[in-house]
This record gives structure tokens, C-alpha cells and sequence, in this order.
């Protein structure tokens, strides 16, 4: 039989665990949206984030939304009680902080996975806000990594606990981390994480070509996307009942439940 020399098909490049991380992060905060829409979104936000990678291809894409989407509840992610400690054991000198916790924000649940994650803390932490906010975001970065099936390397973290000083640090590296996620995208993660809605503040908008960014004095800026689609997102809200033309230029557009001014800004 003559010899016919096979020839090796190329194996597909790896995904990045990152990749596959923020894949699942906007799916999960994103729920609402149609798939193939977030895949198209996707494939833009990975070119510019990951520009020596091989962006995934709208298929692939798709399926991965599916897969993050359908993730089964967990039993760590329902609130904790003393009675959890029967299938959920933690040591016993971490119970007194887990309480103090929970009564930091009181109407914000403490899940089994967060208090998992104070018995491990609060030995370094010893500020109660402290600790409920390290936690928390501990909590939310670890269920990223479960459901997106990536290591989670909390080295990065885990530097800054070493003194108070560097847990501020710690507390303003897990909020930079999500200041370029779209606000009705974050206020869909903030209600998942704690139970709740999260407050709607007052907020200079500022429009930078077709780019809406929400102002804050002495925080980061949030992205609200395109300038277009946030508009259109107040008034499927319900939001707007008036916006009138100011003499500079802006708009001056109130709300139903709060007022923002919108500014024209100069890329």
C-alpha cells in the first residue's frame, strides 16, 4: 500500500483564561440580552482588550454565554445562617465576625461562599466594613472562576492584605477592576451579589462622541456605553418626563427618580 504522508492540522490556540472570564462576567451581567448581539459586542471587546490573541469566533462565543447562562444554582451562593454551619462547617472563632458582617449593610445577604471567605480573612482584616467589602469582592471574583471553569490566582489580592494601609489598596483595585462595566450591566451584578437594588445617585453625564460617561467627584468615571443606546435605555426605563435645552448648550434632563445633566465634551 503506498504511503501518503498525513498532513497535521493546526490545533487551535488555547483561550485565555481572562478571555474566558470576562466572556462569562458580561453574560452574567448581561442576562437580558440576546446572545448573538453580546457575541457580536464580545468579538469588539476582545479585539481591543486581548490584541495578540485569536478572537473567538461568533459561534463560539455564543455557546459560552449559553454554558455561563445555564450554570446550576449553587448552595453556596444562598444566604448564611448558623444552621449552615451542619453541612457547612467554619471555625468556630469566625462566627462573632461572619454576625458583625451581616450587620454592616443589613438588608445585603452574607452567602455560605462569603462567609467562607471571612473565616479565611478575618485574622488579616480587622476593620468590620473592611472585611465585608474585601469579601465580598473575594466572593464575587471567586464565582467569576467556578462558573467560567478558570484558576482563580488571587496573588494580586492577596499582597495587599498584609496591613490596613494596603487594604484600602486592595478595596480601590476590586473597584477599578469594574469601572468600564456598562451601568445597567453593573446594576444587574450589584442586585445578584447582595440581594438588592443597588441606589441610584444624581450623575453628570458627560457625551464624548458616541461614548456616555457617568462623572462622580473623586471616583472613577462610568462607562455607560454608547451614547445612543443610553438614551434609548432610559426611555424603555420610563425614566425621562422632561429634557429641555439649556442656554450653554447642555441639557438639563430630569427624571422620574433622580436628575442628571447631560454635557457635550471634546474628544
Amino acid at each position: 500500500m503506498a504511503y501518503r504522508e498525513m498532513k497535521r492540522q493546526p490545533r487551535a490556540k488555547a483561550m485565555l483564561p481572562e478571555i474566558k472570564k470576562h466572556i462569562t462576567k458580561r453574560a452574567l451581567e448581561d442576562r437580558g440580552k440576546d446572545r448573538t448581539l453580546l457575541a457580536h459586542e464580545l468579538r469588539d471587546e476582545i479585539e481591543a482588550k486581548f490584541p495578540a490573541e485569536i478572537t473567538p469566533t461568533k459561534t463560539t462565543l455564543i455557546k459560552k454565554i449559553s454554558e455561563a447562562r445555564s450554570h446550576g444554582s449553587d448552595p453556596l451562593d444562598s444566604a448564611w445562617h448558623l444552621g449552615t454551619l451542619e453541612m457547612n462547617p467554619l471555625p468556630s472563632e469566625a462566627i462573632p465576625y461572619i454576625l458583625k458582617v451581616q450587620g454592616v449593610i443589613p438588608y445585603f445577604k452574607v452567602t455560605i461562599r462569603q462567609a467562607k471567605w471571612i473565616s479565611r480573612l478575618f485574622s488579616a482584616v480587622k476593620e468590620i466594613k473592611m472585611l465585608s467589602d474585601i469579601s465580598r469582592y473575594y466572593t464575587f471574583y471567586e464565582k467569576i472562576s467556578v462558573i467560567s471553569q478558570t484558576p482563580f490566582d488571587t496573588s494580586k489580592y492577596d499582597t495587599l492584605l498584609i496591613d490596613s494601609g494596603k487594604q484600602k489598596q486592595l478595596v480601590k483595585l476590586f473597584t477599578d477592576m469594574q469601572k468600564d462595566i456598562e451601568w445597567y450591566s453593573r446594576k444587574k451584578t450589584h442586585k445578584e451579589i447582595t440581594g438588592v437594588p443597588m441606589a441610584e445617585p444624581i450623575w453628570v453625564i458627560a457625551f464624548r462622541g458616541n461614548e456616555a460617561f457617568g462623572l462622580r467627584h473623586n471616583e472613577p468615571n462610568v462607562n455607560f456605553g454608547q451614547r445612543d443606546k443610553f438614551i434609548e435605555q432610559l426611555k424603555a426605563d420610563g425614566e425621562i418626563s422632561k429634557s429641555e435645552k439649556m442656554p450653554d448648550g447642555d441639557f438639563d434632563l430630569r427624571l422620574k427618580t433622580r436628575i442628571i445633566y447631560l454635557k457635550e465634551e471634546e474628544l
